[in-house]
């Protein structure tokens, strides 16, 4: 599945370290299977001390280290590498270079015409009743001293395949996005179709995947989507990064909406041969952007008093007092939401890295990741 998901160097994807650091695993259990074989061949009348599990199991797990795998994450996350960027394709060569040091077959492979997302611009505000708009800073900050936040994308608050669009129009907080979270508020608050049709969605990320919440907004009617992470997930709230490893209070989580009924490449083409489906059933229809949890705790703080549900509250309530209310926005203030995205046909590389088995050379056991982010 190809995923176009373009993230700050702070917040690392270790997929790819993992895999790197298997594939020295993998090499080492080759090298002990050549050593066990030969250990038995010898008998016990040939002068080698035989291994015993302990020492098996040794060998495995100093394979791989910490350095390395830190190394391989450092060189990975370097640069933003999103899917069909000129960056991409360097760090392909790089992955093609350790299969090769690992002493593995290998093999890279350019496929065109792969229909990608490509941000252009997104914006958030509140629209005052009096006109007055108030507007969001999307952007990501840089930390000082690390110079792998200081870079261009920081400002690219959006989720690839997400519809552009301009929405303005009321807010309303539906906890998860999950089905079971409209329907809760269908039976037991009286709320109608009517109710979501024609507003903004406010959901929090978790407990159902991205696309899917994109998905149950588009059901209900809703004409725009705003997804942000709930601090209630971190161990440590004052742990953001740099401090610690969780999400800063400016961080917000990009990633891929595309929906997942017809995994692979979105080509439209491709969507009608082999899943009899068109563009406006497999991508999304609506904008959608990620919001930080302190412009999220901004956003909640202008809800007008109202719908409190205890189970959709969150940290922000418990740590800042600002309440989760369902009900839209104050004083009859609107949101207003942008997104200019372009969805364009683009080449990517895969890198293949292979062992061929002596007893069963013609089956295949596959590991995969990506590596764009």
């Amino acid at each position: 599945m190809l995923l176009d998901k373009p993230r700050l160097s702070n917040v690392y994807k270790h997929t790819i370290p993992i895999i790197l650091c298997i594939l020295l695993i993998i090499a080492g259990i080759i090298i002990i299977v050549v050593v066990i074989e030969a250990t038995e061949a010898t008998g016990d009348d040939s002068g080698v001390t035989p291994f015993t599990k302990d020492d098996w199991k040794n060998m495995l797990l100093n394979q791989p280290s910490t350095e390395e795998t830190k190394r391989f994450s450092e060189r990975l996350a370097r640069d933003p590498h999103i899917a069909g960027y000129p960056e991409t394709f360097e760090i392909g060569y790089y992955v093609a270079e350790q299969f090769k040091e690992f002493g593995l077959e290998y093999e890279t492979e350019n496929i065109s015409d792969i229909y990608l997302s490509t941000f252009i611009s997104a914006s958030l505000s509140i629209v005052l009743e009096n006109g007055t708009i108030i507007p969001f800073d999307l952007e990501e900050k840089v930390i000082i001293n690390d110079t792998d936040t200081d870079v261009e994308e920081r400002f690219d608050a959006f989720n690839a395949y997400s519809a552009s669009g301009n929405v303005t129009a009321d807010l309303i907080y539906i906890n998860f996005g999950r089905d079971v979270d409209y329907q809760f508020l269908i039976t037991n608050h009286s709320f109608e179709m009517s109710d979501f049709e024609g507003k903004v969605g406010l959901v929090r990320y978790g407990n159902l995947g991205r696309s899917r919440k994109v998905l149950n907004a588009e059901r209900y009617g809703l004409k725009g989507l705003i997804m942000f992470n709930d601090p209630l997930f971190q161990e440590d709230i004052d742990a953001g990064y740099p401090d610690g490893q969780w999400r800063s209070r400016n961080s917000f989580e990009r990633g891929s909406i595309a929906f997942a009924d017809c995994p692979g490449n979105r080509l439209p083409s491709r969507l009608m041969e082999y899943c009899n489906q068109t563009e406006t059933e497999a991508l999304p229809n609506i904008p959608v952007i990620p919001l930080s949890w302190g412009n999220a705790m901004t956003l909640l703080s202008y809800m007008s008093p109202g719908l409190i549900i205890d189970d959709w509250q969150g940290l922000l309530s418990d740590n800042f007092g600002v309440n989760y209310t369902v009900s839209g926005l104050d004083n009859n203030a609107n949101v207003s939401l942008i997104v200019n995205q372009e969805r364009e046909h683009k080449t990517i590389m895969n890198v293949y890295g292979w062992i061929t088995g002596d007893k069963y050379p013609n089956e295949v056991v596959i590991m995969g990741a990506h590596r764009d982010a």
